[in-house]
C-alpha cells in the first residue's frame, strides 16, 4: 500500500491523452483510463479523472460507446429514460438544456442524500457517444468559476452527427441472435430484453420466433423464444393472434408454448373460444409455462367462460398443472365455485397424491402448482380432500405445511400435533402459526417450548431481511430499554451467515416486547440486523445501542394517540 502524491493544481486547458476532448481542469487527465462494461458488440465505458489536490476535489469524464445493437426512435426517446433515471434518485433535481460547441445535452444538479454535497453533471451526445462530466462538491463551491469552466469549456475534438443512433438495428440483432457462431449469438441475446422494438418490427419478430436457435446450451433456445414472445405480447397487435393461430399446429413444442401465451394475451370471446378448441384438439406436448396461465387469467370473466370445457384436461398429465392453477385463480376471485370442480375431485386427488409423494421423497421439489392444488383441496372440503390436506400438513416444506394447516382450520378439521410441532420449531413459520391458531381461538395448541418472547424474537430476527436469512441464530441477552418514551424489552442474538470458516456474524435484535415476560404480544415488535460491523463481543454494548437507534427510526407505538 502506498499513497499517491498529486501535483499542485494548475488550472488550465487540458486534452485527454487520446485527444477525444479537452476542457478546463486542475491538471492533466489520468492516462490510466478505467475501462469497463466492454463486450464484443462494441459497448464500452471509459472513465477519465483529474484531481484538484488543493481542494480535494475529483473531476471525471465518463465516455460511453454504445453497442452496434443500440438505437432509439429519436432524440427525445434517447434522453427521456436517461434523465428519468436521475430523477428517480432525486425528484427535485435541477435540469437545463445545454450545448458545448455543437454537442447538445443536459446539465443536472442533484442533492446527495445524507450530506450537504451536490452532484453536478453535464451529459453530452456526440457522434453516437455519451460524455458525462461529473464532480461532487459542497453547495457553496459547486458553481465556483473553475467548476463552471470545467463544464462550460468542454469541447469534443470533432463534432459529429448522432444519426446512426436513431436507425433501427432490429434486423441486425435478430440475425445475430440466430448466428451459428455461439459467441455472436450469446452476446446478442443479452440485448434482446432492452431493445426498443416497435410494431414495424413484428414481421421480423414473428419470423424469428419460428426459428430453432443453436446456442451453447439447449435451454438458451427456450430463453430466446420466451423473450421473443414477451416482446411480441408487449407490442399488443392483433396481427400476432392471427400469426400464432396459423402457425401453432406446425410449430415445435417450445414455440407452441409461446404461441399459446401470445393468443391468451388478447382477451376476446372469439379468441378464447379458438384457444379452447386448440387446447382440446391439439393439446400441448409439454407443460405450458407460467406466462400462459398468467395471460389466460388476465381476463377472469373470459377464462371462467371456457374453463368448464377445459376441465377434462385435468386427466391429461401435460395440461393438468395449468388447469389447476387457472381453477385456483378463478376460485379465489369468485368467478367459479367449488361445485364446478366436484365432478373432477378424483382427478384432483390423484394429482395431489402424486405431488405429495414427490415432495415426501424430495422436500426441495417444489412446483408452482403445489400451492394451487392445496387451495383447491381446501375449497372442495370433502372428507377425502381434507384427508389429503392432512398429508400436506406434515410435509417437510414449511410454506406448504402452513398453507395446509390454514385450510384445515378453515374447514374446522383437527390439526396433526406433528404439523403444529414442526411449524412451531421452524423459525420462518413460528409466528404465523401462532397468529393463525389464535385467530381460531386454538392458541393453546401452540407448543409451550416455543411460546415465549425469546422464541418469537428469534423468528422476528430471522424474517427481518427477506433477501438474506441467517444460517443459525444464537441467543445473546435480553435488556430493558427506554424506547420511544416507554420501557420495553429487547432480545439480542448472534446471527451466522454462511458455514464454518466462510461464516460472517452480525448482531440481531427483536422488540419492543412488554416488560411482563409472559406477555407474548407482538403488536409492536419487529426484528432488525446490524450490518454496519461484524459481531464483536468486546464492543457489544456499543453495537446494541447503535442497532436500537436504527430501530427507533420511523417507529411509532401502535396505540399512540
Amino acid at each position: 500500500f502506498s499513497t499517491i502524491d498529486y501535483a499542485p493544481a494548475e488550472w488550465n486547458r487540458y486534452t485527454s491523452h487520446d485527444t477525444l476532448f479537452s476542457t478546463w481542469a486542475p491538471r492533466n487527465f489520468n492516462n490510466n483510463t478505467t475501462t469497463s462494461n466492454v463486450d464484443s458488440a462494441g459497448h464500452a465505458s471509459y472513465t477519465y479523472t483529474t484531481y484538484d489536490s488543493l481542494r480535494g476535489n475529483t473531476y471525471s469524464v465518463l465516455l460511453e460507446n454504445f453497442s452496434k445493437y443500440y438505437w432509439r426512435k429519436n432524440d427525445s426517446a434517447f434522453w427521456a429514460p436517461l434523465i428519468k433515471s436521475y430523477e428517480d434518485a432525486d425528484p427535485d433535481l435541477i435540469k437545463k438544456k445545454i450545448s458545448n460547441g455543437g454537442a447538445n445535452g443536459y446539465e443536472l444538479t442533484i442533492r446527495q442524500k445524507g450530506s450537504g454535497n451536490i452532484k453536478r453533471l453535464r451529459l453530452l451526445l456526440n457522434g453516437g457517444k455519451l460524455y458525462t462530466l461529473i464532480t461532487v462538491q459542497a453547495l457553496s463551491e459547486i458553481n465556483n468559476s473553475n467548476n463552471n469552466k470545467f463544464f462550460e469549456s468542454f469541447l469534443c475534438k470533432n463534432i459529429q452527427p448522432n444519426d446512426k443512433l436513431f436507425i433501427s438495428k432490429a434486423n441486425v440483432l435478430l440475425s445475430d441472435v440466430a448466428s451459428d457462431d455461439s459467441a455472436v449469438a450469446n452476446n446478442a441475446m443479452k440485448y434482446l430484453s432492452s431493445t426498443p422494438f416497435t410494431k414495424d418490427d413484428l414481421p421480423s419478430l414473428h419470423k424469428a420466433l419460428l426459428k430453432k436457435y443453436r446456442t451453447d446450451r439447449d435451454e438458451d433456445n427456450n430463453v430466446i423464444k420466451k423473450e421473443l414472445g414477451r416482446i411480441i405480447i408487449a407490442l399488443k397487435d392483433t396481427a400476432s393472434v392471427t400469426f400464432a393461430r396459423d402457425n401453432y399446429n406446425a410449430a415445435d413444442d417450445t414455440t407452441r408454448d409461446v404461441l399459446l401465451s401470445v393468443m391468451a394475451s388478447f382477451p376476446t370471446r372469439e379468441n378464447y373460444h379458438d384457444l379452447k378448441n386448440i387446447l382440446l384438439k391439439n393439446t400441448p406436448r409439454i407443460k405450458p409455462g407460467y406466462n400462459f396461465t398468467s395471460e389466460f387469467t388476465d381476463s377472469m370473466q373470459l377464462a371462467a367462460g371456457v374453463l368448464p370445457d377445459l376441465l377434462p384436461l385435468l386427466k391429461d398429465t401435460v395440461m393438468a398443472d395449468a388447469i389447476i392453477i387457472i381453477s385456483r385463480k378463478l376460485l379465489d376471485s369468485g368467478f367459479i365455485t367449488a361445485q364446478a370442480l366436484q365432478t373432477y375431485s378424483k382427478d384432483v386427488l390423484r394429482i395431489s397424491q402424486k405431488e405429495c409423494a414427490a415432495l415426501t421423497a424430495n422436500p426441495d421439489d417444489y412446483k408452482l402448482v403445489n400451492y394451487s392444488l392445496e387451495v383447491i383441496l381446501g375449497k372442495l372440503n370433502t372428507p377425502e380432500t381434507n384427508a389429503a390436506l392432512q398429508k400436506w400438513s406434515v410435509l417437510k416444506a414449511p410454506y406448504l405445511q402452513q398453507n395446509a394447516v390454514n385450510l384445515l382450520l378453515q374447514n374446522r378439521q383437527v390439526i396433526s400435533p406433528v404439523a403444529i410441532q414442526s411449524l412451531a420449531k421452524e423459525k420462518s413459520t413460528r409466528i404465523e402459526l401462532y397468529d393463525t391458531l389464535k385467530a381460531y381461538k386454538k392458541q393453546n395448541l401452540f407448543p409451550a417450548l416455543y411460546r415465549s418472547q425469546k422464541s418469537f424474537g428469534e423468528s422476528l430476527v430471522y424474517l427481518s431481511d427477506e433477501d438474506n436469512t441467517p444460517d443459525s441464530i444464537a441467543y445473546v441477552t435480553v435488556k430493558t430499554i427506554n424506547f420511544k418514551g416507554r420501557k420495553a424489552k429487547f432480545y439480542f442474538y448472534k446471527l451466522a451467515f454462511g458455514q464454518a470458516e466462510d461464516a460472517q456474524y452480525y448482531l440481531g435484535s427483536a422488540g419492543p416486547f412488554p416488560l411482563d415476560a409472559a406477555d407474548i404480544s407482538l403488536k409492536d415488535a419487529t426484528g432488525a440486523i446490524y450490518y454496519d460491523a461484524d459481531f464483536d463481543q468486546s464492543n457489544l454494548t456499543a453495537q446494541e445501542g447503535a442497532l436500537i437507534n436504527k430501530m427507533q427510526d420511523d417507529f411509532e407505538w401502535k396505540d399512540k394517540k
